[in-house]
């Protein structure tokens, strides 16, 4: 610190960091030894002195978190206000790793595996919100580490024979801090990708950073990114089928409801992010999502009505809501496909065969003294003037309905 802030002398007209008649700058130069091995082994000294205190080893940790965040902030404002903003870099890095490793300590002696999951999910997403604005490229790797490793603890906490299952907030912040973490790394947001519109103040940021470093290509690499939002969006399904299973169980008592509720709910909830902040592969992933959500629905009414018969009260709302979801949110993604230009052939075939196969089951469950004539006859008849209509071009339907 000492040197970075008090250069020596000139002598013979240069110095250690500059010649004098350049206009730029050598970065700092750090021993790495010495900037990590001191604070770590002063909490080693501090581990064997003061593990005998409540508290004090998470009160230690909070000192030293605060002291290098602090000197970390310091030189960020100090490196803003040098000509070359890449002097200070290896001391910021060095100072808000260290920072940021013993918060991280700080949360995993104070609190639970639980919290210390939550805590972990929140900081983690803080790092990869601050190392996308300065596109620091370890501080975003360093987030998704420790979001893994919030994930990786919560595991074992669903072992309901030995732990009681973790709670609705704990899950919630995990999926949510997951999915705002890709959300900000998506690929409209690449500051690298060729299609890009660099905004005026991140110009010159992205000028000074090293583009090329293993680490800043891996991180904002387009299949590295697509693994992470596919990873966060199934773990987001499955804190919603948890989170359904806590509060509804009694009322959905079904694995298979729950799931179609839980995909139902996913796609509103991507479907209106998408519609505000561009994201394509979520996009395209609810291709995937709306044929899952086609099919549980099929599969809840065939297994209410020949399995669990006792519980028609309570399957009625719920099957009500899925329909309404299925015309609804079906014909949404189809219009957002169309206009998005990622529409297939197998958009509309699904959401009407779903329908078919519904009005089809219905028939047959409904009317079980006709012997399946009358499953076949309206079925049929649904679909002769569904033919006929579109044949003759009767029906005045939307562009982005291909009947």
């Amino acid at each position: 610190m000492c040197v970075a802030l008090y250069p020596p002398p000139e002598v013979g007209g240069f110095t250690a960091i500059g010649d004098k008649d350049s206009n730029t700058t050598f970065i700092i130069p750090i021993d790495v030894s010495l900037m990590f091995g001191v604070p770590l082994l002063a909490f080693g000294l501090l581990f064997t002195l003061l593990s005998d205190i409540d508290n004090a080893l998470t009160i230690a940790s909070a000192v030293i978190a605060a002291i290098y965040l602090g000197l970390g902030s310091f030189f960020v404002l100090k490196d803003k206000n040098n000509a070359n903003q890449n002097r200070y870099t290896p001391l910021i890095e060095g100072m808000l790793a260290l920072g940021f490793g013993f918060l991280a300590l700080m949360i995993a002696i104070a609190f639970d595996a639980e919290w210390t999951a939550c805590g972990w999910a929140i900081q983690g997403l803080a790092l990869v919100w601050f190392g996308r604005q300065s596109l620091r490229g370890w501080t975003v790797l360093l987030g998704i580490l420790l979001q893994g490793l919030a994930l990786a603890i919560l595991q074992p906490l669903f072992d309901y024979y030995t732990a009681l299952a973790p709670s609705t907030l704990s899950l919630t912040i995990s999926a949510m801090g997951c999915l705002a973490s890709v959300f900000i790394l998506r690929n409209e947001n690449n500051p690298i990708q060729p299609d890009y519109e660099v905004p005026a103040k991140e110009k010159h940021l992205l000028a000074s950073v090293n583009t090329t470093s293993p680490i800043f290509q891996l991180i904002w690499s387009n299949s590295f990114v697509d693994m992470l939002t596919v990873v966060s969006m199934i773990w987001g399904l499955i804190v919603t089928v948890l989170i359904i299973d806590d509060h509804m169980g009694n009322w959905i008592d079904s694995l298979t409801r729950m799931i179609t509720f839980a995909l139902l709910i996913n796609l509103i909830g991507y479907f209106v992010i998408d519609k505000y902040r561009q994201w394509n592969l979520v996009t395209t992933i609810s291709h995937a999502f709306l044929g899952l959500f086609y099919l549980a629905l099929l599969t809840t009414v065939s297994f209410h009505f020949e399995y669990d018969d006792a519980t028609t009260s309570s399957f009625w709302p719920l099957f009500i809501t899925l329909v309404v979801g299925w015309l609804l949110v079906g014909q949404l993604w189809i219009k957002r496909w169309y206009y998005a230009d990622k529409a297939t052939n197998f958009d509309t075939v699904t959401w009407l065969m779903t329908g078919t196969l519904l009005i089809a089951q219905f028939s047959y469950y409904l009317l079980p003294h006709s012997s399946q004539v009358m499953t076949v006859f309206i079925t049929g008849i649904w679909l002769i003037a569904l033919t006929q209509l579109c044949l003759r071009k009767k029906l005045n339907t939307p562009p982005w309905f291909n009947w």
